[in-house]
């Protein structure tokens, strides 16, 4: 999996995290379908609303994270649940890593073993 951070952004709604051409939201490469039932609580702009309760810990992330990328809370937590989502489907698939590249150039990497 490569981390790429989106250079623009097409509407003050859209996420900058678009799933892939030719697939819905909550689809995957392996589901295009989006789970059965839920297709009606999505708004116009492909969005649904839901209300979470952070922790003092995960809530300081949050802000630290946006500070850092100036992205919304709302792109911040799209983004933290998209990797999030991959990190588990490489763990239930026995593995894999993370690469990205430093802001001083040189490449990164996550190792995650099961």
């Amino acid at each position: 999996m490569k981390l790429e951070r989106p250079s623009t952004r097409h509407s003050p709604h859209a996420s900058p995290f678009e799933p892939p051409s030719g697939h819905t939201v909550g689809s995957s490469p392996e589901n295009p379908e989006p789970p059965s039932g839920t297709t009606s609580d999505f708004d116009d702009h492909g969005c649904v609303q839901v209300i979470v309760n952070l922790t003092s810990h995960a809530y300081a992330a949050l802000q630290r994270t946006g500070q850092l990328t100036r992205d919304t809370r709302t792109d911040t937590i799209n983004r933290a649940l998209v990797i999030y989502e991959s990190v588990e489907r490489m763990i239930d698939q026995g593995g894999g890593s993370v690469e990205w590249i430093a802001r001083d150039g040189s490449p990164r990497r996550i190792q995650v073993a099961c």
